[in-house]
């Protein structure tokens, strides 16, 4: 294991770096940057941090965490480097360990010594490849206390420390860079002032980190906004505006333009170098105005940013999404229209939505309201400039039927439930999905714990459609058949069907497919219906959708990634990694055998063999035998699985 020690110009002149690690330098001809001559196989790496700075300055736990993910990021944003630091979340170690795969970033009070602010501890195998690493910031240096600041510009009157600029440093190392002589780099073994200039990587350190893993000529490496929240506000201007994006650096080296007019510093601040708060926004007239940030690395204007609204605007309602919902209310609306401020009233008929979120002078974000008669309502948006009705633009309804909307992951499985409100109790329904069966395959319709489980016929019908691109799927149910008191209880959002369909390899990521709900399919027409004591109650109907997203897949408990489960060989594998120093897994996922979200070695093995060899319960979804995504939302990566 080896270290690189960052130490400060204005604490001590010399710096201290082992005869060991000098021994592995390699200056490469024509530039100044020096290799370690180690690297990563692949292009990424994982860390976590622990977020254990002093918090005053340091900042709260999630500012710690965003210095240091700033610094993280600064080679790939900065520098267009073709390589990934990801961030897995929080960890709570506080001891070098580079063999344990958490990789991770702490802060310790004790002392580095000889003026040592912060180290980064590595290990490698036979092939000259990281295997580890670990990031610690001292509290002490043997000068004297060390404070780190992770909030904002770093002061040197209050003799603190950037956890952003030295974190940039230090990851500068992970990536297999050693100290260079070069002005101004940040890579340099000492630090001026309190380490704000590191922030900004110099040619030197780009040139570095290139000739190790090459340049991505997709990425831009000058600022960028890729927020503006909230995006609209008054004329009057004061409004607290955050714009989030990369590549911020800091306060004295950034300008921010609205419109080509400078904001005063004063109005405005930067607390990392990912996002720039302005405090108190300028007047401006109506309309839309350009945001332009300006700092060392270049310039970025976002056109349309940001919309002045007069106060006196009156509102404009165009529609409604959906249009119809249940008299019980609930139903999240979509308001959609021109000149919308904060601060806006919807009602529907007589009755008041439940809530009104402000999204864009374009869009509310509502929450119906109970309505006592079921009907065609309008619905109005007042606000100070003034009120629009859209008649006749919602319709409440007894009962009601809908299609979820999900998230699907490209070649995986997702699931969708079928909801139903209704007024009385029922004892039996029906209805009618379709799909679009170029992306999507219906494996399976089931009642199965649903609030229709034990109903006592159950007649589902699949299609995908082939040959003709759409694929429908059919239910009906019946309660009541020998014992006519078996009812479902009235009752709003009553889970009556899940449906689980295959999502194709075909599938755009980004790309949404509708879910509709129809009266026009099967062998003989479905109807779209509830009965209750015999009476047929037809439902308004809102169709679901599903959002594809690209996502590993994986098997639980395949930790060497060769495409099968050997509860042995994989538990081998888990183990020599977590106290050996073995090779990492590529697919994190697949050894959190017992899906709790966190890799314990002993116990994740023990689940696994314990399932093999003893008749434990067999490794949660997606399985042993059959390829698919983490059900579980943690931290966990997976970079390549082994899954085809």
């Amino acid at each position: 294991m080896k270290s690189h020690i960052l130490s400060p110009r204005i604490r001590a002149l010399a710096v201290a770096l082992t005869v060991t690690v000098l021994a592995l330098t390699l200056t490469s001809p024509g530039h100044s940057f020096v290799l370690l001559n180690v690297d990563w196989a692949g292009s990424s790496a994982n860390y976590r941090v622990n977020d254990n700075f002093p918090a005053d300055p340091g900042g709260t736990s999630s500012e710690q965490i965003t210095a240091i993910r700033n610094g993280a990021d600064a080679w790939r944003n900065q520098a267009g480097a073709d390589f990934d630091f990801n961030y897995l979340g929080t960890t709570s170690e506080t001891s070098v360990d580079t063999g344990d795969g958490t990789n991770a970033v702490f802060y310790t009070a004790t002392s580095g010594g000889g003026g040592t602010l912060a180290v980064c501890w590595y290990s490698f195998n036979f092939a000259d490849n990281f295997t580890g690493f670990d990031i610690v910031f001292h509290g002490e240096n043997g000068f004297g206390d060390l404070t780190w600041n992770g909030v904002g510009d770093s002061s040197s009157i209050d003799d603190e420390l950037d956890i952003i600029g030295v974190a940039v440093h230090e990851f500068g190392h992970a990536l297999g860079l050693d100290h260079t002589t070069a002005a101004g780099a940040t890579m340099r073994a000492s630090i001026s002032g309190t380490g704000l200039g590191a922030r900004t990587l110099a040619q030197d350190d780009i040139d570095g980190v290139i000739d190790i893993y090459g340049e991505d000529l997709d990425i831009d490496t000058g600022p960028q906004i890729n927020d503006v929240d909230p995006p609209s506000g008054s004329v009057d201007g004061g409004e607290e505006v955050v714009i989030t994006g990369v590549n911020f650096t800091w306060d004295s080296d950034t300008d921010i333009d609205i419109n080509g007019v400078a904001v005063p510093g004063g109005d405005w601040e930067l607390p990392n170098s990912s996002t720039l708060i302005i405090t108190s926004m300028p007047e401006g007239d109506a309309g839309f105005a350009s945001i332009t940030i300006s700092n060392a690395l270049g310039d970025v204007t976002l056109d349309e940013a940001y919309e002045y609204i007069s106060p006196d605007a009156p509102p404009v309602v165009t529609a409604c999404v959906p249009t119809v919902g249940s008299i019980v209310g609930g139903e999240t609306v979509t308001i959609i229209g021109e000149e919308f401020t904060s601060g806006s009233t919807v009602t529907f008929g007589a009755n008041d939505a439940t809530t009104v979120t402000f999204i864009s002078p374009t869009e509310l974000e509502v929450v119906t309201p109970a309505s006592t008669l079921a009907g065609i309502v309008d619905v109005t948006v007042t606000q100070a400039g003034g009120t629009d009705t859209l008649v006749d633009g919602f319709e409440f309804h007894d009962d009601f039927m809908q299609v979820t909307h999900v998230t699907g992951f490209v070649g995986s499985t997702t699931e969708v439930e079928v909801l139903g409100t209704f007024g009385a109790d029922i004892n039996g329904y029906s209805f009618g999905v379709d799909h679009d069966a170029t992306v999507l395959e219906v494996l399976s319709i089931t009642t199965d714990d649903t609030d229709a489980d034990g109903a006592e016929f159950v007649g589902p019908l699949l299609d995908n459609g082939t040959g003709i691109g759409e694929g429908y799927v059919t239910l009906g149910v019946l309660f009541g058949v020998s014992n006519p008191d078996l009812v479902i209880p009235a009752g709003i959002g009553k889970s009556i069907a899940r449906i689980t369909y295959a999502v194709s390899d075909d599938a755009t990521d980004g790309d949404t497919t509708d879910l509709e709900m129809r009266d026009d399919l099967g062998i003989e027409a479905v109807a779209l219906s509830f009965i209750a004591d015999g009476e047929v109650r037809t439902p308004a109907t809102a169709n679901g959708s599903v959002e594809f997203v690209e996502g590993s897949t994986f098997l639980r408990g395949d930790a060497d990634s060769n495409g099968t489960v050997f509860a042995l060989v994989d538990g081998l594998f888990i183990l020599a990694w977590a106290f050996n120093g073995g090779p990492a897994p590529t697919c994190e996922d697949s050894v959190d055998i017992d899906d709790n979200g966190t890799i314990f070695a002993l116990v994740d093995v023990l689940y696994l063999l314990e399932w093999s060899f003893s008749g434990g319960p067999v490794p949660p979804s997606p399985g042993v035998s059959t390829c698919g995504t983490d059900p579980t939302d943690d931290t966990l990566n997976c970079d390549n699985s082994g899954c085809p």
